[in-house]
């Protein structure tokens, strides 16, 4: 079963970049198509390289929705960028099929004067100053104008930016009119070709969702073991109920993406440690539709149709929709009680984890209050111990990963020469 296509992946993971932060709106596409075209311009790379490199360019902030510096990012600020940097690395490297280019986003942010301080070997990671310049250079275009943007680079031409992309962005833009492309929104076609011209295998598809999916997770600590244990129950869930190959495929899958929404959810909201307010309450609900919103038309219907009812109630009690339960699937309601399975067992800013008994009394009374499904709760009740045994199991390796991401990202940090970590005065946003 084909349950979305390679182009659009690369449309699944602009929209869940593009709910970031307002200010970065359409920022990774106009970044992947300034690096599309001035690669096609420099010539002499392969239709996989170019296509790689591209991604990249989309990719290339997704360490912030860890790090929520995105204020410094948009100011030109470079004191803490390497926060952001430094993650992103770390989700290419570990979770991504583009592991072997992950140091080109660990070092977009990397002053041209600097190269020699880097760590390493910049072998693809000199690949970062070109995503450094396309960076720079759309904020500078939706804010200043095409004289000024060409102004800034040339004056910053070998220091902050290697002459030689400098160059190549002048070429390109005479060349290509990108510049223009960018302010009537044209840029998007391009991009668009390129979504289609790109082609993953089912595993590299799988990789790029649980990429985007586990990134979301690992924003907060409290969040890290939610989705893969909603994906564990549901699984065990859907075989124990008897659901054929197909429907337990779009369950899984359904699953992995039902939270990809809070994305755009404050950290501050996901991790407040009492009783959210009325107007936080609002805020977290909206989760579902944004998630609808990242899914769109772009993978199987009933995949999305699963992740966004996931807070649906059988009495009509539920969000967004409000549904019933003669609106409701029996995976629709698999993935319910999995979700709320997940929040119970799970540590939250809010509440400990719940032990056996206080978990199956407060299923037992959604259930008895027509807020959950009865066949579902009846099966968790029943199998309960072998539910449990098998998420803790297929939630170690994801706990041993974040683990081993926070040990990573403060080992490259703390590795980094100090002035790696200064901030250079002339390199404001002034120019």
């Amino acid at each position: 079963m084909n349950v979305v296509s390679s182009k659009n992946i690369v449309h699944i993971i602009r929209r869940a970049l593009n709910c970031v932060d307002p200010r970065l709106i359409g920022h990774g596409e106009r970044v992947a198509f300034l690096l599309y075209e001035m690669l096609r311009v420099q010539g002499g790379h392969s239709e996989q390289e170019l296509g790689d490199l591209t991604l990249l360019g989309l990719l290339h902030d997704i360490g912030a929705y860890k790090t929520e510096d995105i204020d410094r990012m948009v100011e030109f600020e470079s004191q803490n960028i390497w926060e952001h940097s430094v993650y992103g690395y770390l989700f290419l490297k570990n979770l991504s099929p583009l592991s072997s280019y992950a140091d080109v986003i660990l070092y977009h942010h990397l002053p041209y004067y600097q190269y020699s301080l880097a760590s390493g070997t910049l072998t693809r990671g000199h690949y970062g100053g070109l995503v450094h310049l396309a960076d720079r250079a759309d904020l500078l275009l939706e804010n200043r104008d095409e004289a000024f943007c060409e102004q800034y680079l040339q004056k910053h031409r070998g220091h902050l930016f290697a002459p030689e992309w400098v160059d190549l962005f002048l070429q390109t833009n005479a060349q290509r009119s990108i510049a223009k492309r960018i302010y009537d929104g044209s840029y998007f076609q391009e991009f668009e070709r390129v979504a289609q011209s790109v082609s993953f295998s089912r595993k590299e598809k799988l990789e790029f969702l649980t990429m985007i999916a586990y990134s979301i997770d690992f924003r907060s600590e409290f969040m890290v073991l939610h989705t893969v244990t909603t994906v564990s129950v549901s699984r065990v869930l859907a075989s124990l109920m008897g659901m054929n190959g197909e429907e337990r495929e779009k369950i899984y899958y359904a699953a992995l993406l039902h939270d990809v929404g809070k994305v755009s959810t404050p950290v501050a909201i996901l991790e407040k440690p009492g009783r959210l307010t009325t107007e936080e309450m609002a805020v977290m609900q909206r989760h579902v539709v944004d998630t609808g919103h990242i899914l769109g038309d772009y993978l199987d219907s009933d995949v999305k149709r699963i992740a966004v009812r996931h807070h649906e109630k059988l009495d009509g009690s539920g969000y967004p929709l409000g549904l019933t339960g003669g609106q409701l699937s029996k995976s629709d309601r698999i993935v319910a009680v999995a979700d709320i399975l997940s929040a119970l067992i799970r540590k939250r800013s809010y509440k400990e984890a719940f032990d056996k008994e206080t978990t199956l009394s407060i299923l037992t009374h959604m259930r008895d209050e027509k807020k959950i499904c009865p066949q579902v709760t009846e099966i968790v009740l029943q199998n309960y111990d072998e539910i449990l045994e098998t998420a803790e199991a297929f939630g170690r390796e994801v706990v041993e990963m974040y683990q081993g991401l926070q040990l990573d990202y403060r080992r490259i940090l703390s590795a980094l020469p100090p002035t790696l970590r200064e901030q250079d005065p002339a390199l404001s946003f002034r120019g």
